[in-house]
Parts: C-alpha cells; sequence; structure tokens
C-alpha cells in the first residue's frame, strides 16, 4: 500500500498500479479526462485501450473535456488501441506476453523523450468470457513488476454492473490503490506477490488477513499512545488551545483554557465561542472575519489579539496563534488557535509608556539642561534648555562627545568624573563648559547611571549664578 498521501487522480505517479471501480458512464468518463489531461500536461505519452463499445462515446467526452484528441493522436503523444486486440494476442489472453509488451512500451516511451507512460484501459473484455481471462490474477500480480521504476503508472476501469462479485475481489486484491467515483483510495487489501502465493487466492488473502490483524493492531496501539501523549501536552501546557468547527463551535479546549474562563470543560465544548466568550461589542465583527475565512474569503490571520470574557465577567487580552484546519479535499473545516494571556504584560507595556511619555515631557520641558550619554562620553540625547545653555542645535550637541564640552585645562576633573560615576553610579561636581561662540562659563554638574545595563548616563547641568566654577568644589552623593 502507498505510503504517500492520495486524494485525487492528480496524486497519481510513475510507479502507480491503479484501478478505478465505477457503475456508470459518467463516472469513467470523468476520471478518465482527469486522468488523460494531467498525463498530457506532464509530457508523459498516454497509451488508453479502449473496449470498441466505449471508443466513440469516449473520445466525444475526451474533445468536450477541451482535450485536442486530433493533435495529440497526429503526434503520437496520444495513442489509442483497441483493447479486444490489444490484449488476446492471436485471440487468447497471455500475462507474460502482456506485461512484456506494457514493460516495452514504457521503455520506447521515455527513451523517445517521453516523462513516462501513463496507460489506461477499459477491461470490459475480461467480462466477456475472453480466452484466458481467468489468468487476470496472474496478470496484475506479474504487473507489479513493471511498476518497481519511475517510467510507467496505469489505471485499469472495471464496469462493476459486467463483472461479477468474485471478480471484482480479486480485482480488489491485487491493485495497491482504488478509485471510486473521483476519489483515491490506498488499499488496505492489497496484497503482495508473497502473498498470493502463486495463484492460491484463498491462501493468500488468508495470509493477507492475518497479517492484517497484527499491523491494524500495531497502529491502533500506537495511534492511542500518541493520542494520549498528545492530551498530556494538551493538559500542562501554559498556553490555551481552542478549535473550532466550521460555524465556530468549541470542539476541543485545554486545561490551561479551561481554567481562564473560569468553567468546567463540559460547560465550554459545545459553545458557539464567538457568542459565548467574546465581549458583546465584537462578535458580529469578529465572527464575520470568521464565516467569510470559513467559505475561503478575506485575508488569513496567523496571529490576532482580541479580549475574551471569562465566567466572572472580567475581559482577558489574548495573542492568538491560528491555523486553519482542512479535509482531505482542501476544503476550510475549522481553526486551531495556541493563545497567551496577555492581560498583565499589556497594562505593564501602556503603564511603561506612559511613564515614558511623562518622563519624555519632563526631560523637553526642564529648565535645567539634560545631558544624556553612554560610559564613554557618546552624546545620544539633550533638552532643549541644554542646547539654549551651550549656545548650539541638538544636532551639533549629538555630533559631538563629553569631554569635548570642557576647556583643555579641565578635562582631568571630566576624566575624575567617569571614574567616579563608574565606581558609584553617581557624581556631583562644579566645572567650564565651552560655550559655541567660544565663551567659558560656570555650571554645577549632577549626573548618574540611570541604565546600568547599557552603562546610560544622565547628567543634569545648572549654571552657576556667579558664572564661575569652582573646580575644588566636588560634592559626591551617597
Amino acid at each position: 500500500m502507498p505510503d504517500e498521501a492520495l486524494h485525487s487522480v492528480v496524486d497519481l505517479r510513475p510507479g502507480h498500479h491503479t484501478c478505478c471501480l465505477f457503475d456508470n458512464d459518467a463516472e469513467h468518463d470523468a476520471v478518465l479526462l482527469d486522468y488523460v489531461k494531467i498525463g498530457l500536461d506532464r509530457r508523459e505519452l498516454v497509451l488508453y485501450v479502449v473496449s470498441a463499445a466505449r471508443r466513440e462515446a469516449v473520445l466525444a467526452a475526451l474533445r468536450a473535456g477541451r482535450i485536442d484528441v486530433d493533435t495529440y493522436l497526429a503526434d503520437g503523444r496520444l495513442r489509442l488501441e483497441q483493447a479486444e486486440s490489444f490484449f488476446l494476442h492471436g485471440g487468447v489472453f497471455d500475462p507474460e506476453v502482456m506485461v512484456a509488451t506494457l514493460a516495452d512500451a514504457a521503455r520506447q516511451a521515455v527513451d523517445r523523450g517521453a516523462a513516462a507512460l501513463r496507460v489506461a484501459s477499459d477491461m470490459d473484455w475480461a467480462a466477456q468470457g475472453a480466452p484466458g481471462a481467468e489468468r487476470l490474477l496472474e496478470y496484475e500480480a506479474r504487473l507489479q513488476r513493471v511498476f518497481n521504476g519511475d517510467r510507467c503508472l496505469t489505471v485499469s476501469f472495471f464496469d462493476t454492473r459486467a463483472f461479477g462479485s468474485d471478480a471484482l475481489l480479486v480485482v480488489l486484491s491485487v491493485h495497491p490503490i482504488v478509485i471510486l467515483g473521483r476519489r483515491l483510495y490506498p488499499n488496505i487489501f492489497h496484497m503482495s506477490l508473497e502473498d498470493m502465493a502463486g495463484t492460491d487466492l484463498a491462501r493468500g488473502t488468508l495470509t493477507h488477513r492475518l497479517r492484517l490483524l497484527t499491523e491494524w493492531k500495531a497502529k491502533e496501539e500506537h495511534l492511542l499512545e500518541e493520542k494520549r501523549r498528545a492530551g498530556e501536552y494538551l493538559r500542562i501546557a501554559e498556553v490555551i488551545f481552542v478549535a473550532l468547527d466550521f460555524v465556530g463551535t468549541v470542539t476541543l479546549i485545554n486545561d490551561k483554557g479551561c481554567r481562564l474562563l473560569g468553567l468546567h470543560r463540559r460547560d465550554v465544548i459545545g459553545q458557539d465561542w464567538f457568542e459565548t466568550f467574546l465581549p458583546k461589542r465584537l462578535r458580529v465583527p469578529v465572527k464575520g472575519v470568521f464565516v467569510r475565512l470559513m467559505e475561503g474569503e478575506g485575508e488569513w490571520l496567523e496571529y490576532y489579539e482580541n479580549p475574551i470574557v471569562t465566567a466572572s465577567g472580567e475581559e482577558r487580552l489574548i495573542a492568538w496563534h491560528n491555523t486553519l484546519l482542512k479535509d482531505v479535499e482542501g476544503r476550510n473545516v475549522g481553526t486551531l488557535s495556541a493563545g497567551e494571556d496577555i492581560t498583565e504584560r499589556r497594562s505593564m507595556e501602556q503603564a511603561l509608556a506612559e511613564r515614558e511619555q511623562r518622563y519624555r515631557r519632563l526631560f523637553e520641558e526642564s529648565m535645567d539642561a539634560v545631558f544624556v550619554h553612554d560610559l564613554a562620553g557618546n552624546m545620544l540625547e539633550v533638552n532643549q534648555s541644554a542646547c539654549e545653555l551651550l549656545g548650539t542645535s541638538a544636532e551639533r550637541l549629538l555630533a559631538t562627545s563629553v569631554p569635548k564640552l570642557h576647556p583643555q585645562e579641565e578635562l582631568s576633573i571630566c576624566r575624575w568624573a567617569f571614574e567616579a560615576i563608574r565606581d558609584r553610579g553617581q557624581v556631583r561636581f562644579q566645572s567650564r563648559f565651552l560655550r559655541h561662540d567660544g565663551t567659558l562659563i560656570g555650571v554645577d554638574i549632577s549626573a548618574s547611571i540611570v541604565d546600568e545595563e547599557r552603562g546610560i548616563v544622565q547628567a543634569v547641568v545648572r549654571r552657576l549664578s556667579s558664572g564661575k566654577s569652582d573646580p575644588s568644589s566636588v560634592i559626591n552623593d551617597q
């Protein structure tokens, strides 16, 4: 049985050995049309072995499906063979001859530049009692060897109205992949060559089904263990997990989510998430977005923040990471979301932003000159009073360094001040600053580290009323 995911005819690849069981001509033609069109698009050589009774109707269906049959027949990319003459050499069906014929056709197709040989075969002839038709099991078993490589794939079409139940059981036993309707199914009833034990179908079936019993039991135990482990992960996870179906009904919630809502799981599962757990003001717009997403409209948001309402009526802000859940046909069927409660964090961020705003206002409106720099003396920020104190612009001040604000004769006290800040985290002293117009002014400087991790210093500077500094005046705040 193939390991890869198979859903529709587009998933078939070289190496696949498939049967299509149908009970009406519309099903036959729909699968054939998809199969042929895909092969031609992939630059494969398509060999269709068609029964005489179906030939004209099928060709009409292919043309109606916008396949330029005549052009493809002319350039050799589509080849039609009559089933009765193709399978019955000399009027008799011979599995060995037939398998060799297909293997040779696959080799020639690839040698001529085709990506692979894609075979479609109407098997009506086998239901009509043709000589050798009883060797169909042997043929299909031998045919598996042709599909071990990447040169050939085939779909054999069996009309369930024409074949008896015993014959269809044989068909089902020897094909790894089955098409029913337009869906593909990996065939759990497929039997390997070893299972078939020659052509003894009964013994092969018994061997196969006994092995299936043990394999399915092992798979069941594995799935139960995976389910238990997944449940344990959900139980101990420190994030909220919520799954919603197509209409927004809760189908899964973990312990963390129940604790946050203040409800037992039985009181959450089956509830309309939007009507029950969202603030009233958000129910209609948020559910509207969800419904449109389920219908394939709108833009999917992998990350989203919105408040939810707990059993006590409290609102909690949740940061959601969302995943769309799809069925095997690719249709949206729901969502799975992992959420983190960010209520306190967002409140803290808002408080910090407000504090920063207040600090910024005080910084800009302060009558004192304020300089922010690092421990290397690089200027990071200055306020308007600093610019007015030195008679220059903020751009010029930010392009200079702290030592350059001092005259040459007072650089020693500047270096001392930096050492004091590194040792004690703060210092207060008097010095002189050189203004942009070349004049010197006496200043009182109070500096302290405001960010130890990054080594950021804030210095508050006031002009001395006398205009002169006293270099011996140093105040070390402890």
